[in-house]
C-alpha cells in the first residue's frame, strides 16, 4: 500500500468568513474549519480566481486562524 505525501502549508485565509461571523452574531451554532475543506490558492495567471492544490489542511492551524478572526463569547467560538 502506498501513501501520497503532500505539503501542509500554513493556512493564510478562511474564505467565506464574513457569512460565518454574521451567523454567529445571530446566535446560531456554526461548525467550520473542522477538516474536509478543499485546499486552494489564488491563480497566478487570472485575477481573483481560486484553484485547487495538492495539499492538506491542518485543522489546528485553521482553528488558530479562526480564533484570531472571531470574537470570543463565553469562551466559545
Amino acid at each position: 500500500m502506498w501513501r501520497r505525501v503532500v505539503p501542509s502549508p500554513l493556512p493564510r485565509q478562511i474564505f467565506e468568513h464574513r457569512p460565518v461571523k454574521w451567523i454567529l452574531e445571530k446566535g446560531a451554532v456554526v461548525i467550520y474549519a473542522g477538516g474536509g475543506g478543499i485546499p486552494t490558492m489564488y491563480d497566478l495567471e487570472e485575477v481573483n480566481a481560486l484553484i485547487g492544490v495538492e495539499a492538506v489542511i491542518d485543522k489546528d492551524f485553521c482553528r488558530r486562524n479562526r480564533q484570531a478572526r472571531c470574537h470570543r463569547r463565553s469562551g466559545r467560538y
